[in-house]
């Protein structure tokens, strides 16, 4: 019972927050929104690895409902943005294999990390996470960067 709560929790945060994540994704850009969705998902599953009290685990599961909100569709925006319209739907698939397949890996790992409470899996899994926002920051930087650029030519 309590795992169908959590994720009916998750599930309704990520929905309730996903039309104002949207407006704010279209005042910061997608990017930004894709690195601040990512940073509170590692932050939200380091505070689970972390938790003592059951309350933080609710905390950690709305942090990832938030986080959700914040790159789902704004990942989608945003890869969709680096490229000319007529390569979307190249660009959709290779961002759903490559989602699909980082699903795959990141769960393969965390499953065979997992012991006792999952304390050891779940903070290696927020410190994968927090590579994975260097890299999407530096990205985005980098797209920015070439926009303006090419605003003023």
């Amino acid at each position: 019972t309590e795992i169908l709560i959590a994720f009916s929790v998750l599930r309704l945060i990520t929905a309730l927050a996903s039309a104002p994540a949207g407006r704010l994704v279209d005042a910061f850009g997608a990017g930004r929104a894709t690195v601040a969705g990512m940073s509170a998902a590692a932050v939200s599953v380091a505070l689970a690895g972390a938790a003592t009290d059951p309350m933080l685990i609710w905390i950690a599961l709305a942090g990832v409902g938030l986080a959700d909100a914040f790159t789902k569709a704004p990942v989608k925006a945003w890869i969709l943005s680096l490229g000319p319209p007529d390569s979307a739907g190249p660009a959709r698939g290779n961002r759903a294999a490559s989602d699909g397949i980082a699903t795959l890996i990141s769960s393969l790992l965390v499953g065979l990390a997992w012991s006792g409470d999952g304390r050891t899996a779940l903070m290696a899994a927020a410190t994968v996470g927090s590579l994975g926002v260097a890299v999407a920051w530096s990205a985005q930087r980098t797209h920015s960067t070439n926009d303006s650029m090419r605003s003023l030519t």
